[in-house]
């Protein structure tokens, strides 16, 4: 099925529920299918999660296809991961996890299936409810929800042509109410090399009370203590000012495999905690890292682990209400279940989102 792209200013809740019509009858009978079993394209993280996913809602999945030969003849969750020309054709259905290859591998892929959706646009489908209470939480003047209409445009029509006049590249700092005060105690988590970390720096002109990272990727971290070194020179920082942690958060104490790029081993965020071993990183629940100290502002890129998170930090968060600059892009549900989460912490929050670049990610709910 093509989806035709239309005028910015078409873009609107009536455009998706239009959209989102059009491909129901699609996303019926791939349910109908789960009984047979479907198949999944993509052992990514999103389709290790789509994986666990689709079995968690009652879908048989009977095989995965993925392009990197690392991956081929292994399992994942016991389901066999095979080469294209292996796992072709052995459902009438395919769900396609590789959301910036979508194009490609559904017109390759067209003539062996019957029903063929990205992941993305099936969990939208089959969520529907879900994505216009999410859409309706938004309160400002109306960038958010056309930026959010955007966003799930592209996802259901696997075009970026709609998200150019949303773009916006002050990333977690775009929404008028995260402008930095002078007595701003900011927790990075995701930190990476400490690119925002001297972003927010600058947002409130090196007057802040503290700076709290938290980077789990030993070489992200290194680089990270080294712009931190430049930036108290630069500054004329104290020491105490900023604190950087090797690490990582979730809703539990304990240490977590990361691979060599520093990216957590499961992709499904705290399932990944176990005992300490060589190639572990500590995790732990802010809540208990940060006691009484004080926050006004959290931003979280995590790599999936946002939900974890939040529950490893819903005591600070209700208690003290600080500003919350989530990303929103990891899992497709993570697109309403997000802010659910949110708002069942602390129910008196405001939602607004933006989106940041010209690719399928890198879109942020900010709660204030």
């Amino acid at each position: 099925m093509t989806i035709k792209t239309m005028d910015m200013k078409a873009v609107t809740d009536t455009t998706i529920n239009d959209l989102i019509e059009e491909l129901l009858p699609k996303a019926h009978a791939i349910v109908d299918d789960f009984g047979d079993g479907v198949t999944l394209y993509g052992q990514g993280v999103v389709g290790q999660w789509g994986a666990s996913h689709l079995s968690g809602v009652g879908a048989a999945i009977n095989c995965i296809i993925d392009n990197a030969p690392d991956k081929q003849g292994t399992t994942y969750k016991a389901i066999p991961t095979l080469r294209h020309d292996d796992g072709i054709g052995r459902s009438r259905s395919l769900l396609i996890s590789a959301r910036h290859h979508v194009q490609p591998i559904a017109a390759r892929c067209a003539p062996h299936y019957a029903n063929i959706m990205s992941l993305d646009a099936f969990v939208i489908v089959t969520n529907r409810d879900r994505i216009a209470q999410a859409r309706d939480m938004f309160e400002d003047d109306g960038i958010s929800r056309r930026s959010y209409n955007a966003v799930i445009h592209a996802l259901l029509s696997n075009s970026l042509e709609q998200c150019y006049p949303v773009l916006d590249n002050n990333m977690y700092f775009s929404v008028p109410q995260f402008a930095c005060g002078y007595s701003e105690s900011f927790v990075d988590a995701g930190a990476y090399v400490g690119d925002t970390l001297e972003k927010f720096i600058w947002k409130c002109g090196g007057s802040f009370e503290s700076i709290l990272a938290f980077e789990p990727g030993a070489r992200q971290f290194a680089a990270m203590k080294e712009r931190i070194r430049r930036l108290r020179v630069e500054w004329a920082l104290g020491e105490g000012a900023i604190t950087a942690v090797q690490g990582a958060l979730a809703d539990k104490n304990g240490h977590m495999a990361i691979d060599k790029s520093g990216l957590p081993t499961s992709n499904h965020g705290a399932g990944g905690v176990r005992a300490q071993s060589a190639d572990t990183v500590p995790i732990h629940r802010l809540d208990d890292f940060i006691g009484d100290r004080r926050v006004t502002m959290i931003k979280m890129d995590v790599e999936g682990m946002e939900a974890q998170l939040l529950s490893g930090a819903r005591q600070t968060i209700a208690r003290q209400q600080p500003k919350l600059a989530v990303c929103a892009y990891h899992y497709p549900v993570d697109l309403f279940s997000l802010a659910e989460n949110v708002q069942e912490i602390a129910p008196s929050y405001r939602f607004a989102f933006r989106w940041h670049t010209p690719v399928l990610g890198d879109y942020v709910l900010y709660c204030y």
